[in-house]
């Protein structure tokens, strides 16, 4: 398009902003039962310069999405989603998949891109905090993602970043005002018990901080009947096994610490098979999860953000990836309300008795038979993991390019009726200063949200 200052950049990003998020789709998502959205941005709409190839200009449309919200009482998290030269390679929504390289500096954990994606940081909370002092846009923004799927082989640089900007941020967001979401892409376990013993040594400035883990039965724990578990894959129980029985044990290293699903969707894999035609079993799929992430961390779990709200419109966007795209899952496959999905327990409909017995220790791509059956096991199973993950990855990058060039949307729903409250009233107040979700997140009152992103 002739650069990023060229007149036809600027129009085609104005156009996409213009029409990608409106109020009516706020207002449809309202609607449905959602009361929260996650928006995740990239560094430039904080940091702009022109040698970095971005369009500038995104701003105004952010802080207009933050006064509809409000005006529709819904609250936001700010996701920093791509840091300078990239947080993890090959991935696109880092905006720099090709950059990220091992053998050089232009990754994000190395100088000059840590202290630049550092200061992107604070001048969000610095955003953030104008924000509240706006009387158009305050006690919408209440959650600050720091990085969005961080590298999971860089785990002594994440520590030592979180460390560090923790403390940092909450000068400027005190722990009352704002949430801060931690992303871990390494096994639960480890990162758990890093951030309880942070949270111990630390309370003032660790309180109301979240971890944020994300889940999909793809990407590498793709299971299909054309894949190498075919023989063992059901149609009727594999992913209601993997939801049930797996995911639970999976995240059991997380129990007392905050957390939220920060991405999940209804897909089993990134490319063309049955799924995504299936409406009972999207239905079926649709409720088990929303039953986990309400149950699977006790009062400590504070829901989840699917992803995505929408994705297009694009002509080569394959049907298959309506298992991203909530809203028309909605129009298309009839997804009840969270408010109407059963979320007493975890998959109420299952007999969690007839769970494959397994050890504690589960992977997350461990193989989950069907229930009750001889072949039943989670042991994991010997999948071609490599040539599988690499086509996840490529397909996730299809779609993701696909996807508008600009900023994304993911939404927050909340079902604040589960707990003994009467069922038309809201456990607290949106209008409530101290900010329903913000309240939520510290546990003051029992509750469960589910979420989408985009």
């Amino acid at each position: 398009m002739g650069g990023n200052m060229h007149p036809n950049a600027t129009a085609f990003m104005k156009r996409h902003w213009d029409t990608f998020l409106t109020r009516d789709d706020l207002e449809q998502m309202h609607d449905f039962g959602i009361t929260h959205v996650r928006i995740p941005v990239g560094y430039w709409l904080l940091d702009w310069r022109q040698e970095d190839g971005f369009v500038d200009g995104g701003l105004p449309y952010l802080t207009r999405a933050i006064t509809w919200l409000q005006e529709l009482s819904m609250k936001a998290v700010l996701d920093l989603h791509a840091l300078p030269g990239a947080q993890t390679p090959h991935q696109s929504f880092t905006a720099c998949a090709d950059c990220y390289k091992d053998d050089d500096h232009k990754q994000f954990w190395k100088e000059p891109y840590l202290s630049r994606g550092k200061d992107s940081m604070r001048r969000l909370a610095q955003l953030i905090h104008s924000y509240n002092q706006d009387k158009r846009t305050r006690n919408v923004v209440i959650g600050l993602e720091l990085v969005n799927e961080p590298d999971h082989r860089k785990w002594r640089e994440l520590q030592a970043l979180y460390s560090e900007m923790v403390p940092q941020l909450r000068k400027i967001l005190p722990s009352h005002a704002c949430a801060l979401y931690l992303s871990f892409m390494n096994d639960c376990e480890t990162s758990a018990a890093w951030m309880r013993k942070e949270i111990i040594a630390d309370p003032v400035n660790w309180a109301n901080v979240v971890y944020d883990r994300h889940l999909y039965h793809s990407f590498g724990d793709d299971d299909t009947p054309a894949g190498p578990m075919k023989e063992l894959w059901s149609a009727e129980t594999t992913d209601a096994c993997k939801t049930c029985c797996r995911d639970r044990l999976v995240f059991e290293p997380l129990l007392g610490i905050p957390t939220v699903i920060g991405e999940w969707a209804l897909t089993v894999d990134t490319f063309d098979t049955w799924e995504y035609k299936d409406t009972q079993f999207l239905q079926r799929f649709w409720r088990d999860q929303l039953s986990l992430w309400a149950n699977m961390n006790g009062e400590h779990s504070l829901g989840s953000f699917f992803f995505t709200f929408k994705i297009g419109p694009h002509p080569r966007i394959a049907d298959y990836f309506i298992n991203f795209d909530l809203m028309r899952l909605i129009q298309m496959h009839s997804l009840p309300p969270p408010a109407e999905v059963d979320t007493a327990s975890i998959c109420p409909r299952e007999n969690l008795h007839d769970c494959p017995k397994s050890p504690h220790n589960v992977d997350w791509d461990a193989f989950c038979t069907t229930f009750g059956l001889p072949k039943a096991q989670t042991a994991a199973a010997d999948r071609p993991h490599a040539s599988k993950t690499i086509n996840a990855v490529f397909a996730y990058l299809m779609m993701v390019i696909a996807l508008a060039v600009a900023m994304t949307l993911a939404v927050l729903l909340t079902n604040w009726a589960r707990r003994p409250v009467a069922k038309d009233k809201l456990l607290v107040d949106p209008q409530d200063t101290t900010s329903a979700y913000g309240t939520i997140l510290r546990v003051q009152v029992p509750s469960t949200a589910y979420g989408a992103g985009v």
